[in-house]
């Protein structure tokens, strides 16, 4: 890991722009979903950045993410708030951040392990799961309080993802070799059996719904 960033332009399949602000392997990078030019990383060095591209001289600033008990290993962008950001850390906790600081900090330890990955859902208030290395998928409402907890994985989970529109579908992806379906909620409020699939390349992989 050479601990950089790279910005490409998928469309060309070129490389735009590498950046080298993190001292130590890069965990995670969330691009902003209001403005292109912005995205924040967060590191095994246990600094999180906001990386601006208009800024060519310096486009990285570090966050103050009020002292966090250890470094953060995922990071997400509220799809709505564009000053909002989720970020887990190595000790499985949760954090709820405004940027502009006009609203409380929010935490929980949700995971009794280190954070993987962090996604929020589409919706007009948006849910927000999370996996870890305790092999559990865990969704959150705005509150931070849990909706959802799913242990069927055998292994680490790595990665998350909802399907967009709205959906109340999501998918991880795990160590064990296995992609997972979920649904949140059901009339009773339970979740439903996940579909199962069997992963037949790296189960590492991330997932991204287009």
């Amino acid at each position: 890991m050479d601990c950089r960033i790279k910005v490409w332009d998928l469309s060309q399949q070129t490389l735009v722009t590498t950046y080298n602000a993190h001292t130590q392997p890069v965990h995670c990078v969330a691009c902003s979903p209001a403005e292109e030019s912005l995205f924040i990383s967060c590191g095994q060095d246990g600094r999180v950045l906001m990386w601006d591209r208009r800024k060519p001289d310096k486009p990285a600033t570090c966050l103050d993410v009020e002292s966090p008990r250890c470094p953060a290993t995922a990071v997400a962008w509220h799809p709505h708030h564009r000053s909002t950001i989720a970020l887990g850390d190595e000790s499985g906790r949760v954090t709820v951040k405004d940027l502009v600081g006009t609203e409380l900090v929010r935490s929980e330890k949700v995971h009794s392990r280190r954070v993987n990955s962090l996604a929020y859902s589409t919706h007009s208030t948006p849910m927000l799961a999370s996996v870890s290395d305790d092999c559990s998928l865990v969704v959150l409402n705005s509150e931070l309080q849990q909706v959802l907890r799913d242990r069927r994985h055998q292994d680490f989970v790595n990665d998350v993802c909802w399907l967009q529109g709205g959906s109340d579908t999501l998918t991880t992806v795990g160590w064990d070799h296995l992609v997972l379906h979920h649904t949140v909620g059901t009339a009773n409020g339970a979740p439903t059996p996940p579909c199962r699939q069997r992963c037949s390349s790296q189960a590492s992989a991330q997932l991204h719904f287009h």
